[in-house]
């Protein structure tokens, strides 16, 4: 089949899947091997080689960038079309891939913790499992199972050791590694399409560079062992960057509390990143946030994963990026 003649148009970067950057001037992309097209606008970034549809969608991007939005119409769009798909949003905590409201504790403080709290250790036993020398216990379940509220002392006693803010970073990467592995052996027979918010890229960010100020290269590093587990899903990630990233936080903060955007400020400039650089009050995280969003994008191109990054502030014409993604990699649906 010979080459269709392309109109020079809007200049597009295409990242091929061995990493090589592409710089070619049309607006409709000819997908390789799959031979679907899609437009694309100036500062869309395409990543795809698949040939058969994604069973892995993973929603990325800025505070505010719309995540939660596309992820839920996303599955609805999939639904319409009978496609059988979940989505799992930040802060479930049944998620499959992610430790949402989770604590690791070692073997002397499980014993312990059973011991002070006899009334909950049937509960505890039946939702905990060992894990790295010790156990994980998935409290944001515990307090689902129980009829009542938890004590606010044992609630506390397991949020400071939750994976995220309470486990040094080597053991935490054993632990996600760990988690995204099984997550993938027990999708690898379904045909039913996964959708994620935020778990892939933007939580272990959070850990890596916010907490521990690590490396770019490690947190590549953690990132290229998980989409190795992941590769038999054909996953996609689709990354919302909005071009004016202090717009779209205020606009996130007049949607949500001033205590969630006091919480914003303490979590980033407080810890190893904030701290190392400097920063203060509300301008140190909008200097993040920019950095952010430069390094994000930056590891995406390092990683051997399907990527489309989509550069739009109004959520319509974002959404008809999205909804032509996926009639490409649903062409029957």
């Amino acid at each position: 089949m010979g080459t269709p003649a392309l109109p020079d148009s809007v200049p597009v970067l295409i990242i091929s899947g061995d990493n090589r950057p592409l710089v070619v001037r049309h607006r409709m992309v000819l997908v390789a091997a799959g031979i679907a097209c899609l437009p694309l606008n100036k500062g869309d970034f395409l990543l795809m080689h698949a040939t058969s549809s994604p069973r892995l969608i993973m929603v990325e991007g800025t505070i505010g960038s719309g995540k939660t939005t596309t992820a839920t119409r996303i599955h609805r769009w999939l639904g319409e079309r009978h496609i059988a798909a979940e989505v799992f949003l930040e802060g479930n905590v049944h998620h499959p891939a992610d430790y949402e409201h989770t604590a690791w504790l070692g073997m002397d403080d499980w014993v312990g913790l059973l011991a002070r709290w006899p009334a909950f250790r049937l509960s505890l036993e039946a939702v905990s499992r060992a894990a790295d020398h010790g156990y994980l216990v998935p409290y944001g379940v515990l307090e689902d199972s129980c009829t009542d509220p938890l004590p606010d002392a044992l609630y506390a006693a397991l949020a400071e050791r939750s994976v995220y803010d309470g486990t040094p970073l080597d053991r935490h990467r054993r632990l996600v590694g760990d988690r995204w592995r099984a997550f993938a052996q027990s999708r690898q027979a379904s045909p039913q399409v996964t959708i994620l918010e935020c778990c892939f890229l933007q939580n272990p960010l959070m850990k890596f560079v916010v907490q521990h100020h690590a490396t770019p290269s490690a947190l590549v590093e953690h990132l290229s062992g998980i989409v190795e587990a992941l590769r038999p899903l054909r996953p996609i990630v689709l990354y919302l960057a909005p071009p004016d990233i202090e717009g779209t936080i205020e606009q996130a903060c007049r949607e949500r509390s001033a205590q969630w955007r006091d919480g914003i400020v303490s979590y980033i400039v407080g810890q190893d990143y904030g701290r190392a650089r400097g920063l203060h009050g509300w301008e140190g995280v909008l200097t993040f946030l920019r950095h952010r969003s430069e390094l994000e994008r930056d590891i995406l191109t390092q990683l051997p994963i399907d990527t489309v990054t989509i550069a739009d502030d109004v959520a319509p014409q974002r959404w008809e990026r999205v909804e032509s993604l996926l009639s490409a990699s649903f062409p029957l649906a």
